[in-house]
């Protein structure tokens, strides 16, 4: 699972998303509440979904014959802009105000909470690319 959560992560880099961008509003802190991390993470996904609206990227690759690459760029845009979000959305619902509501450092943030929200993300990418009826989504070349 590293290895497809890894692949998600160099997609997302590749349409300007990097992990440390994602509690970057609060990196000056030494903690920051959790429902403020996960509000900055969505923030931060809907601004880079709006910054990449048409999916151009994709297109680009699309025209110069990088099939797989567009597929895969698809999929990291799914990821950011559908897939992270709800994720991050349904993670607070489910946690108790006190864990909300806590204080924690980016680097304890990144190791409890974001893999709540990256994991199921990163399944989603796996399945795109590897399940049944991959054949059909994911082109050859």
């Amino acid at each position: 699972m590293k290895i497809t959560a890894l692949r998600v992560l160099v997609a997302l880099a590749s349409i300007g998303v990097g992990m440390s961008a994602i509690p970057a509003a609060h990196a000056q802190m030494a903690t920051a509440r959790v429902d403020e991390l996960v509000a900055n993470l969505v923030s931060m996904a809907e601004k880079k979904c709006a910054e990449n609206q048409g999916n151009p990227l994709a297109k680009n690759l699309e025209a110069q014959g990088k099939l797989a690459e567009a597929f895969q760029v698809k999929t990291s845009i799914q990821t950011l802009c559908v897939c992270m979000p709800s994720h991050a959305r349904a993670l607070l619902k489910k946690l108790p105000a006190g864990a909300r509501e806590a204080r924690v450092s980016q680097d304890e943030f990144t190791r409890k909470y974001l893999p709540q929200i990256m994991n199921p993300c990163a399944a989603d990418a796996l399945k795109a690319a590897y399940g049944e009826g991959c054949a059909t989504q994911v082109p050859e070349k």
